[in-house]
């Protein structure tokens, strides 16, 4: 396996729950060669350099934009949009709540956002909106105390319920009704291309796994062991796994790998505790988290 970095980074590509740290994000150029299966990774962007001190955190992918969460003037929280090839962004909520974790939905030019409330309950919920920005419209009223979330289908949404232990349910956003599913799980939810949900399940006993969960019939299944204290992870359209782990990145291609692959270091550029991270056919998207405290 063999990477390729480009050597220079460009600081200021473009503008742009509890106390959050300091988070940036950037992005790179990715190609994949599938007959050697050489990995480049070219023309790295930081494109959260306007907000250096502040959080930016959560990208997704969505109808070729790409949203991220966040946080300035130690302010609420926002959605903000950034249009990579035109290099602009738009802030698609300004409102007093706090918005977290932008997704897409199974409805055209319609984004969901995780809103927690300004008042002093600080009610976490699951709302939608325009993808554009517009009024929202609660998706589940009786459903607080939402962490993270995944769209499965146009009614069912996987939801993260914030607790001891954390819990994932699934809500059918049509009719109310909930299901859970398993208690101890990370934060990240994904959903495969078969449209079952992805999940990490934090186990005393077995560590931490990546597991499967479906929809139709609620059985359980195991893909592989995360990467030591690792919880973020990206299920692409081809069914290879990403994670990172410090300043490297790792792919498990399902199906061929037994394990976690290297693929890039990132240390070069001070990249040293990739988080959450994005990909795209094209592009990775990746969140470091500033170590200072």
């Amino acid at each position: 396996m063999r990477t390729s970095l480009s050597i220079l980074l460009s600081l200021c590509a473009f503008c742009l729950f509890a106390q959050a740290p300091a988070s940036n994000i950037y992005v790179f150029d990715m190609n994949i060669s599938r007959t050697t299966d050489y990995y480049s990774f070219t023309q790295p962007r930081l494109i959260t350099g306007n907000n250096l001190a502040g959080y930016d955190n959560q990208p997704m992918f969505i109808d070729g934009s790409l949203y991220i969460t966040s946080q300035r003037d130690e302010q609420q929280t926002d959605i903000y949009k950034f249009d990579l090839a035109e290099k602009k962004q738009t802030r698609i909520t300004g409102t007093l709540e706090s918005e977290y974790s932008p997704k897409k939905t199974f409805e055209e030019g319609v984004i969901s956002v995780v809103r927690v409330s300004a008042d002093s309950n600080q009610t976490q919920q699951l709302w939608k909106l325009p993808a554009e920005g517009g009024k929202a419209e609660l998706v589940a009223e009786d459903v607080e105390g939402v962490g993270y979330y995944e769209w499965l289908n146009r009614k069912v949404v996987a939801m993260f319920i914030v607790g001891e232990p954390h819990t994932l349910i699934l809500v059918n956003s049509t009719t109310g009704d909930t299901r859970k599913v398993r208690s101890n799980i990370g934060r990240c939810l994904q959903r495969t291309p078969s449209g079952s949900l992805a999940f990490v399940h934090k186990d005393d006993s077995e560590g931490w796994y990546i597991k499967v969960v479906n929809p139709g019939n609620f059985t359980i299944r195991p893909v592989v062991a995360t990467l030591p204290d690792c919880e973020d992870f990206y299920w692409s359209e081809d069914n290879v796994l990403y994670m990172a782990n410090k300043s490297k990145l790792y792919r498990f291609k399902l199906g061929m790998d037994d394990e976690w692959t290297e693929v890039a270091d990132f240390s070069e550029y001070g990249l040293n505790n990739i988080t959450r991270l994005a990909v795209s056919k094209k592009q990775v998207v990746l969140v470091n988290v500033s170590d200072e405290k």
